[in-house]
C-alpha cells in the first residue's frame, strides 16, 4: 500500500469520528470542520509517517 492509499484509508475510517469529536469541543460547526480539515492537511503532509497495517 502506498502513502496515498494509507492516507485515503485513514481519512475514510476516521473523518466522522474526528468531526464528531471537534463538534463537541467548539461553538460553531464551521470551526469543527476547519479543525478536521487542518488535521487532515497535517496528516497529508506527513502521510509517509502513517503506519502500515501489519
Amino acid at each position: 500500500m502506498n502513502d496515498e492509499d494509507r492516507f485515503q484509508r485513514v481519512y475514510a475510517e476516521d473523518f466522522e469520528s474526528l468531526l464528531a469529536y471537534a463538534l463537541r469541543r467548539v461553538a460553531h460547526s464551521e470551526d469543527a470542520a476547519d479543525v478536521v480539515a487542518e488535521t487532515f492537511l497535517v496528516a497529508w503532509r506527513r502521510r509517509r509517517d502513517i503506519p502500515v497495517e501489519g
